[in-house]
């Protein structure tokens, strides 16, 4: 397979950065990490500067403002959203929404009539083990 490095399409504001050994966001991190790297990758040059954010990670941590448009991507495992996710979705500058699962594009169809893009992840079952919470039960 033949890897293309194409000159910079795109200035991008990447909107957040995980720390990684915050208890239950390692999945948050890590999925932002290789998106950063992937974003690289494929000739996006992030820009603290740009017009346009990526925003990867929980809804409690977003804070956008009206200057930037933004690309907002989240997951949710639960068939009850926080009213947080509703709050981003709401927001004026959010202008598109992806998410990794059918589970979690379907769950946030229902709460927004805006563009939901579904991204799917592959994942290390040996990095990310199942973590059983109150709610799964």
């Amino acid at each position: 397979m033949r890897h293309c490095r194409w000159s910079p399409l795109v200035r991008v504001c990447y909107g957040l950065e995980i720390d990684s050994s915050a208890a239950n966001a390692q999945g948050f991190g890590r999925a932002s990490r290789e998106y950063r790297k992937a974003g690289e990758h494929a000739g996006i040059v992030w820009d603290d500067n740009a017009d346009l954010v990526f925003w990867w990670g929980s809804p409690v941590l977003f804070a956008p403002t009206m200057d930037r448009k933004y690309v907002f991507g989240s997951v949710f495992e639960s068939p009850e959203m926080l009213p947080e996710f509703q709050e981003a979705f709401d927001h004026p500058a959010v202008v598109a929404i992806i998410t990794p699962s059918t589970f979690c594009q379907h769950l946030f169809q229902k709460h927004t009539k805006k563009p939901i893009y579904l991204v799917p992840h592959g994942f290390d079952p040996d990095v990310f083990t199942y973590e059983e919470r109150e709610w799964s039960r």
